[in-house]
């Protein structure tokens, strides 16, 4: 070994995060050492993907497999803490695969965080509904509806919990005497999208016609769309369908990728 990569070697054990800094910006000859003998091949390739100066500014070109490829348990295990101190809520995919890791220290740091994600979830949820019940303004509904969501959408939930919470959340907006309506329309989307899942397709489309009348926006027409496509309303699709092309609308750039799917998929329908 030699001596630049002898140091490497010595400030990535002595330095897990600051570590990750000096390789990116090496003051060393690496040019002429062939780095972590322990990468696999693949890894070694992606390198300078690997070793990022700022985890939290640039996880999202880190994968997980990139990772946990590291073949030396200690240099694993350190590169998995570092990365998973940030917020794991962002990150639960990759802790559901580090979850099956090999090594049980790796597997465990992934379940605590896991469980640590939800405990906080959950405490977030007890603490808004507290606050709603105690004064059950509009502000504090939003607070509530906005932790229910967020413990939905989680990816930590099996589908029986989704549902549970899905129900809640509907439930809830049925039940919310709103000091002014328009708060109340700005959760439609959602509500929208939890009921078609759960399959309420009578209270779905009764719900996406008054949201239509009502605003005639965008988010109405998209949902409108989404709920008469997922439950099969031909009639009702085209309606909507033709209704947005007529409508004097400027669309964002995700409702535009939707309004295309679903133009394509009249296309294919029609051939």
């Amino acid at each position: 070994m030699t001596k630049g990569a002898a140091y490497e070697w010595l400030i990535l054990f002595l330095l897990p995060f600051s570590g990750l800094l000096f390789l990116k910006f090496p003051i060393f000859d690496t040019h002429k050492t062939v780095g972590l003998d322990s990468f696999s091949g693949e890894a070694k390739a992606k390198r300078q993907k690997l070793y990022i100066a700022d985890i939290a500014k640039d996880r999202e070109i880190i994968s997980i497999q990139d990772v946990l490829a590291i073949n030396s348990v200690y240099e694993k295990r350190s590169v998995v803490m570092d990365l998973f101190s940030y917020d794991s809520a962002q990150y639960v995919k990759e802790l559901q695969i580090a979850l099956g890791d090999s090594d049980t220290e790796v597997s465990h740091y992934a379940s605590a965080a896991i469980v640590g994600m939800k405990d906080r979830l959950e405490g977030k949820l007890s603490a808004t509904q507290n606050d709603f019940l105690n004064n059950p303004s509009d502000e504090n509904a939003a607070r509530y509806l906005v932790s229910i969501k967020a413990y939905i959408e989680s990816g930590a939930l099996n589908e029986n919990r989704i549902r549970k919470y899905e129900e809640l959340f509907c439930a809830f907006i049925d039940e919310w005497e709103e000091e002014d309506p328009l708060h109340k329309q700005e959760w439609f989307p959602t509500l929208l999208a939890y009921l078609t899942h759960l399959g309420y397709k009578e209270k779905t489309m009764a719900l996406v016609e008054r949201f239509v009348q009502e605003t005639s926006s965008q988010d109405a027409y998209v949902a409108a769309l989404k709920a008469s496509y997922a439950f099969r309303r031909t009639e009702d699709f085209r309606r909507y369908l033709a209704e947005l092309r007529k409508a004097d609308l400027v669309l964002t750039d995700y409702h535009y990728d939707i309004l295309q799917f679903f133009l394509q998929n009249e296309v294919r329908h029609e051939r």
